[in-house]
């Protein structure tokens, strides 16, 4: 009897932290803490981008002409954008369901 009053008074405590945890942000905090936590160079996601941007890169220092390194730094800040705006929708769509605040 006495082992089952402490595997309750576990359980309950347990409940609580679990609970306590799970406190609901808003839209707006949450995709402030996605952006900021998001951009995993890892994610399958956002391998694309970043093989891009070393390609890019990679090129720019082999590139002596001025006018296309220009060309390059364009097309450098078009996949920055991309993978930016790719960042945004993923956020967007993880923090959905958050309220509204």
């Amino acid at each position: 009897m006495k082992r089952f009053m402490v595997l309750l008074a576990g359980a309950a405590i347990l409940a609580g932290t679990a609970s306590a945890q799970r406190q609901v942000s808003t839209r707006q905090v949450c995709e402030q803490r996605c952006n900021d936590g998001l951009p995993d160079e890892d994610s399958p996601g956002m391998r694309p981008y970043n093989e891009k941007l070393a390609q890019i890169r990679q090129q720019k220092k082999a590139e002596t002409d001025p006018d296309k390194r220009k060309a390059l730094d364009r097309q450098e800040e078009d996949v920055l954008d991309k993978r930016a705006d790719y960042v945004g929708k993923t956020c967007r769509y993880i923090c959905a369901t958050n309220p509204e605040g």
